[in-house]
């Protein structure tokens, strides 16, 4: 039996290879009782490993899209941090100009610095939407890379069992099951020179006489 572990691009260069011999191949005809068991034996060892190949295709793709979406987790979280870390000191810096300024100077630029304020803030709001939209995209991204990973493997997958088939289909239809020899067996009957001749051939007996002599 195939092993497990495959190659995906040359299961898929035997597929385009062969593929045009579907529907002719794997006939059972003039197979005896014996190779249509192996076949069907054959089939449903490589159907199991078949199943073994695509859950352990789903688990890899999978835990990569999990991995790959927390890093971007991850990446989002940071660039918030930033972006709230810069908007705190340049809020804070204005807060603390206007507290050092005089009753006049506050008077003049309090309204000013307080505007500014503001803006930093609507700013940050809008980068942090920006930044949600780019994970958002990034995540969506991920989604259909690892759906798309997964028919690929399937593809692959199916083109190796066949691969295999093929393979066990052709051993399995050149081992001939031996054939029962004819037998045969020849009776001298005294006094009237008469032969009788008996042969053994699958289930059924064959008996054949004869004068010998005059």
């Amino acid at each position: 039996m195939a092993d497990i572990n495959y190659d995906p691009r040359a299961a898929h260069e035997y597929y385009l290879k062969h593929r045009k011999l579907k529907g002719n191949k794997r006939s059972t005809k003039g197979f005896d009782s014996t190779q249509k068991e192996q076949l069907d034996f054959a089939k449903e060892q490589l159907r199991q490993q078949r199943k073994q190949r695509d859950a352990a295709s789903k688990e890899r793709i999978n835990a990569n899209r999990a991995r790959q979406a927390e890093q971007i987790k991850k990446l989002r979280q940071q660039k918030n941090e930033q972006l709230k870390k810069l908007a705190k000191q340049k809020i804070d810096a204005l807060k603390q100009r206007l507290k050092s300024m005089t009753p006049e100077q506050k008077a003049k630029m309090k309204e000013s610095i307080l505007g500014a304020i503001g803006s930093i803030r609507e700013r940050l709001k809008t980068d942090r939407t920006k930044v949600q939209q780019e994970s958002s995209n990034k995540l969506k991204s991920i989604i259909q890379k690892a759906a798309a990973d997964k028919k690929s493997a399937r593809q692959a997958s199916r083109q190796q069992y066949e691969k295999d088939l093929d393979t066990a289909y052709s051993n399995i239809a050149k081992k001939k099951t031996p054939k029962t020899k004819k037998r045969t067996k020849t009776t001298a009957l005294k006094g009237g020179g008469m032969t009788k001749k008996t042969g053994l051939k699958g289930g059924g007996m064959t008996r054949h006489t004869g004068l010998k002599g005059g």
